[in-house]
């Protein structure tokens, strides 16, 4: 890994039509001194979100109301960090989840419900990032998730020390809703070969940025350059990278990516690689969470992503979880993000288009 730790702010909206497959197991143990993430939005956040909400219809019964207050916390924590001019209508279900992984336990899954384009351009948006930027709608919902009715939640959004054996579930859902929006991609596993599922000639924002780092060079070779057929040896090399660029000054930076040796299905790619205890902000959007930590947080690497695939942030300084703290300075602790060369990095797209793909389920499983 290059030796350069950088966090970035990046204005970006091009190619983007996020669709994916991430699967969080909890495997690690439970950990009383766990260090945990409590973010409330600031009154003055309140105030502003009028327009900016995520509306829940319920696919029968709805949850107590306890469990409700945890997605309106999940809700307002994404609607007072993220722009939402139009509502995501978010479809969702409170009942007993069955895992197909033996010795698991599904905690909850979520998807982009529809994927459309506008014009006749090269990408495509998830149904919510879609409705945001004018290009109508897919149907009738923007999101579909599920979650399990049957395990030990915490469903007070307040709480920020768990009891043994408890699960945070303002976490989950807001990880849920960050994949439903966006946070995902078309590369996945298929017929024994990592390919780019999407139609031909066309290229998810999210996929179009990711790259694999040389350690050496430091320079950054795009995946989708047409370099491989098959993905399975950038996306398992421990080296893939998002690129996004800073507005001020436009250079580039590398957000690292999970990409084991062993590609993982629903875990690789659509996921952050960084190290939980130097960079605890960034957390959320882990492929892992130990038991009894809350992240209440999206992190500022993926508030970074989600900027570059076309969202707008309520504030240009909204990259971390205090008000007051704008974007920290290159090597700041706060975000693990490695510099890359301007040499070898992809030209950007600003191009957008219309057409529709079918999606796969992001969930979330413990052990």
């Amino acid at each position: 890994m290059p030796p350069s730790d950088f966090l970035v702010v990046l204005l970006l909206i091009s190619l983007g039509y996020p669709v994916v497959i991430n699967s969080l197991v909890f495997q690690a143990p439970y950990s009383p001194n766990a260090r945990s993430i409590h973010y409330t939005p600031p009154s003055e956040y309140v105030m502003k979100r009028m327009d900016s909400r995520i509306d829940l219809i319920w696919d029968g019964e709805p949850p107590p109301s306890e469990v409700l207050s945890c997605f309106d916390e999940a809700s307002n924590i994404i609607t007072s960090l993220i722009v939402l001019k139009q509502p995501v209508r978010v479809r969702a279900k409170w009942d007993k989840l069955i895992s197909t992984e033996a010795g698991t336990t599904l905690l909850g899954s979520a998807s982009p419900l529809d994927f459309c384009a506008v014009d006749s351009s090269t990408a495509l948006y998830p149904s919510a990032l879609l409705h945001q930027l004018g290009g109508g709608d897919c149907g009738k919902f923007d999101i579909e998730c599920s979650f399990n009715s049957e395990v030990h939640w915490n469903t007070d959004p307040r709480k920020t020390s768990l009891a043994e054996g408890e699960t945070d579930l303002t976490s989950v859902i807001l990880h849920e809703f960050m994949h439903g929006i966006g946070f995902s991609g078309l590369i996945t596993e298929t017929k024994g070969h990592v390919l780019n599922t999407a139609a031909l000639g066309t290229a998810v924002k999210f996929d179009d940025n990711i790259c694999v780092l040389n350690a050496n060079t430091n320079n950054v070779t795009q995946i989708l350059g047409g370099q491989w057929s098959d993905l399975r040896e950038p996306t398992t090399s421990s080296q893939l990278v998002y690129v996004v660029q800073t507005p001020e000054s436009g250079e580039r930076y590398a957000i690292p990516l999970y990409s084991p040796p062993n590609y993982e299905p629903g875990r690789s790619i659509y996921h952050l690689d960084i190290d939980r205890e130097k960079d605890p902000e960034n957390q959320l959007m882990l492929p892992d969470l130990p038991m009894g930590i809350v992240v209440r947080h999206p992190g500022p690497a993926a508030l970074a992503i989600m900027q570059s695939i076309g969202y707008q942030l309520v504030r240009s300084n909204d990259l971390g979880p205090s008000a007051e703290t704008s974007s920290p300075a290159p090597g700041s602790p706060a975000a693990t993000y490695k510099q890359a060369s301007n040499a070898a990095l992809p030209s950007v797209s600003t191009s957008i288009c219309v057409m529709l793909l079918s999606y796969a389920i992001s969930m979330y499983l413990f052990q």
